[in-house]
Formats: C-alpha cells, sequence, structure tokens
C-alpha cells in the first residue's frame, strides 16, 4: 500500500478478521489509520466502541466535537474511557454537498457524527507531516530516502505530536480535542518544528 494515511468513516458491532490483518501491516508498514469512534451509543447497554476504531493499538479512534474557540463535547461520542485516548475533532454542523436519489446530487447541507470528524483527524495528520516534509531540519541528516519510513508515519510518534495539539494538556480517561493551531501558529518568533521535534522524543511515554 503506497500510501500514509487511511481514513475509515465507518464503523461494525464485532471484530472483523480480515480488516484487523489489513490495519496491522499497514501499522507495520507505517501507514497511520484513522477510525470512526461511533454515533449516539452513549446510552446502549452495550455499548462499545466500533471496530476498527476499538483496536487497542495502532488505530486512532476519533471521536466528535463542536466547533468554535473552546470546543465541546459530543453528544455523539461514546463515553470516555479511562484506558483510551479519546481523541475528537470537529465533526457538527460539517458543510458539505448532499445528495439525491435521482442524480446523485443535491445542496449543501450540514453534517455531523464522528464520520466526519474522522477525515479531518487525518487531514491534519496529512498537514503535519506535509510540514515535516518542507522543514529538512526535521529529518535525519542524511534526508529521507523514497519509499523509507518517516518517523512521523509510526502510530506512536503521531499519536504523541496529537497530544501536544491538545488543550489545554492532555488528559487520560477525558476528550481530548485536537487544536491544530497549538502546533502550527504563525508567528515570527515561533517555530513549530522545534514543537514536534520536543513531541518526537516523547513518543514513548
Amino acid at each position: 500500500m503506497k500510501v500514509d494515511i487511511i481514513s475509515m468513516s465507518f464503523g461494525f458491532n464485532k471484530d472483523i478478521e480480515e480488516i484487523e490483518g489489513a490495519i496491522i501491516d499497514a501499522y507495520k508498514n507505517g501507514i497511520l489509520v484513522f477510525a470512526a469512534a461511533s454515533n449516539d451509543r452513549q446510552l446502549a447497554d452495550d455499548f462499545q466502541i466500533s471496530f476498527p476504531a476499538s483496536m487497542p493499538y495502532g488505530v486512532f479512534c476519533i471521536n466528535a466535537h463542536s466547533a468554535g474557540h473552546t470546543p465541546k463535547w459530543s453528544e455523539f461520542n461514546p463515553r470516555c474511557l479511562p484506558t483510551r485516548d479519546n481523541f475528537c475533532a470537529v465533526g457538527e454542523d460539517i458543510f458539505g454537498p448532499g445528495s439525491t436519489q435521482q442524480d446523485g446530487k443535491g445542496p449543501d447541507k450540514l453534517f455531523s457524527g464522528t464520520s466526519f470528524a474522522t477525515p479531518i483527524a487525518a487531514g491534519i495528520a496529512a498537514l503535519v507531516l506535509e510540514y515535516v516534509r518542507i522543514h529538512k531540519s526535521l529529518q535525519p541528516h542524511r534526508g529521507i530516502k523514497e519509499g523509507e519510513r518517516e518517523e512521523l508515519r509510526n502510530y506512536q510518534t503521531m499519536r504523541a505530536v496529537f497530544m501536544t495539539m491538545c488543550s489545554p494538556m492532555f488528559y487520560y480517561g477525558r476528550e481530548n480535542p485536537i487544536l491544530p493551531w497549538r502546533l502550527l501558529r504563525d508567528e515570527a518568533d515561533y517555530e513549530s518544528w522545534d514543537t514536534i521535534k520536543d513531541a518526537m522524543k516523547r513518543k514513548d511515554n
């Protein structure tokens, strides 16, 4: 698979062996995987995060939050679990094209749910990857050869960068909105790659 990121805006009520195997292969090959947590499951008696977001390692389980300077925890999300990172991205009132059964086209409308937050989180990861590729100071002195695994394509490393973007700090067992402006600030005296390098050093914490 010659990709950097896989985004999955879907989920299942049970584990699927073929999908799990493909995700493990992707993880081993330095491909970042994002999956939607689930929607409207807070009150379910048999509550569970949807598969494959429920995989304990190698998949970014993405929840949704509302827009605004202070993101609010969304009613679409599963309840916070103390053993999960509980990352979330904007996923309420996302403006996009609608569709009709007749011609597949329709007026723009608002969408909400973790399925819409997931590609946004994946896009933030893509932005970080591109940023690092532009700034050679973040790469090994010998450079990155074609086909070579970049460090930020490692799940644990990107997780550390995401933790840096959470505000005001990362909380275990609580919601953690991913706020990219905390990392990629437009300030003359601020070097974003210094913060990224510091996060990369903490990847095993």
